[in-house]
């Protein structure tokens, strides 16, 4: 819960600049290799743009859409401005990450099909042993509706 902390306060500070992450993901967080209860995230501003619109007569793989798609809000692939609900979004997918070890939809293409599985609302498989308040800060995180995610 550490790690999850410290990316909550890395990403609370850029939201409270007015500023977005945008591609919040495992790779783009950096643990303390001598403490491994510290984590923070990286790669700030090292990204394309998410908020340009995306037309919807070209195949998703030609569009525009920046970052590692399970962890892309659904309104991001579906063409809506990037926000900062959709960094919370991407937060809910890295607790989801802490919760198994594995990477989310790890068995399957992340392609147009995992693309349109997200935004008909499918998201990463809690295990049954996930404290109750854990899974269900996952869930508000993984709200379809950004306005209903936490901020």
């Amino acid at each position: 819960l550490d790690m999850l902390w410290g990316i909550t306060e890395g990403l609370l500070e850029i939201h409270k600049n007015g500023k977005l992450h945008r591609n919040i993901h495992g790779g783009n967080i950096l643990i303390d290799s001598e403490l491994y209860d510290d984590a923070r995230l990286s790669d700030v501003g090292m990204y394309g743009p998410c908020n340009e619109t995306i037309r919807h007569d070209i195949p998703l793989d030609t569009r525009h859409v920046y970052g590692v798609l399970p962890f892309v809000a659904p309104e991001v692939l579906r063409g809506g401005e990037f926000t900062s609900a959709a960094d919370i979004y991407s937060f809910g997918i890295v607790m989801s990450v802490f919760a198994t070890g594995e990477k989310p939809w790890h068995n399957v293409a992340h392609d147009d099909k995992l693309a349109k599985k997200i935004c008909h609302g499918e998201r990463p498989l809690i295990p049954e042993y996930t404290p109750y308040y854990y899974a269900n800060l996952m869930k508000q995180c993984w709200n379809d509706n950004p306005k209903e995610r936490p901020s």
